[in-house]
């Protein structure tokens, strides 16, 4: 027998329980599923009742097959050990459902899940952190849901019925407009411009070349192929500062990514067979913070389209796995 107090000073509760060699207590059993985040700066975990409810979360290092597979293995299992760590001998996880950065770049994917679903018992499904993400917009529910996904890179993800598509998503080299790497480079090709035209008093791109300490066309040549993506896209702060300044050529650059992910959601808009109920979620620090962007956007998107559901609130991914999960199990969320 096992006596807890409960946070009012006047209850108590006694639980019928005995002990567990795993570390838990084994009485009634329970269902779970796993939800798994894996991205580039941490992989997140959460252990949910089939309700929903969080019961336990755990974090762990980054996950991403294309840096390095072997850490990736490491954080993952880490956050399992940790999820499933004190679960009762007679409880049970149903699914785990992964989402992970760099899927693509891993050929494995089938001998490790059955591998990890032999580990812990359970069936396991993984996907990439994108679809995951995309699923925590739907929660389950039957609507048609764009999500626009504007940060260092840029990619529109779409869902009608079961069939998921993508629009962009090409990466730096092929497309990424409406991106802060994107406004960067289109910065940068202003600067550029000009200097070969003669105008080097312009006051945006004097503030650019202080901002990546160059003093010629040479300089400018040698930060962009001398840096990395990540830090290239870090210049559109330095835009973006320019623009809540009151430069007007900050503001016009601003103004074009954010016409660039108007025409590529107008563009998934119109890939729909259905009409359902419309969802449209914005994504990414960029999109989210950056000056004008999301409110050029969300004037285009009222002219042009019908009434849509606007989600610009992020949710925790796992929610997206936790849901996906259910599908899988043919489950209802109880709501």
């Amino acid at each position: 027998m096992n006596i807890r107090r409960m946070p009012s000073p006047h209850c108590w509760i006694i639980w019928m329980e005995s002990s567990n060699p795993r570390g838990g207590y084994q009485s009634m059993s329970h269902e779970y599923v796993i939800g798994i985040d894996g991205g580039a700066t941490a992989t997140k975990g959460v252990l949910f009742d089939l309700d929903g409810h969080e019961v336990k979360r755990a974090e762990s290092g980054f996950a991403n097959f294309s840096v390095d597979v072997d850490k990736t293995k490491l954080h993952l299992e880490s956050t399992l050990d940790s999820l499933t760590s004190g679960l009762a001998d007679n409880d049970t996880i149903l699914h785990i459902q992964m989402g992970v950065a760099g899927l693509s770049t891993f050929s494995e994917v089938n001998d490790y899940t059955a591998v990890l679903s032999q580990r812990y018992r359970a069936p396991v499904a993984m996907d990439t952190d994108a679809m995951i993400a995309l699923q925590a917009v739907r929660r389950g529910r039957d609507v048609n849901v764009i999500m626009v996904l504007g940060g260092t890179g840029s990619v529109i993800m779409t869902q009608e019925d079961n069939q998921v598509d993508m629009i962009g998503g090409f990466g730096h080299l092929l497309g990424d407009e409406g991106s802060g790497y994107h406004l960067s480079m289109a910065a940068l090709r202003h600067v550029i411009n000009e200097v070969e035209n003669g105008l080097n008093n312009n006051p945006l791109s004097n503030v650019i070349m202080a901002a990546i300490g160059a003093k010629s066309m040479t300089d400018i040549k040698h930060y962009v192929y001398h840096h990395d993506k990540k830090t290239l896209a870090s210049l559109s702060q330095v835009i973006a500062k320019e623009a809540l300044a009151g430069d007007q050529e900050a503001v016009h650059l601003l103004k074009k990514e954010a016409m660039h992910l108007a025409r590529q959601t107008l563009t998934a808009f119109r890939r729909f067979k259905t009409k359902k109920t419309l969802v449209i979620a914005f994504r990414g620090g960029f999109l989210l913070n950056a000056p004008h962007v999301k409110d050029i956007l969300v004037d285009i998107l009222h002219q042009q389209l019908p009434d849509f559901e606007l989600d610009d609130t992020p949710v925790d991914p796992v929610i997206g796995a936790y849901h996906m999960s259910l599908t899988k199990l043919d489950k209802k969320v109880i709501s």
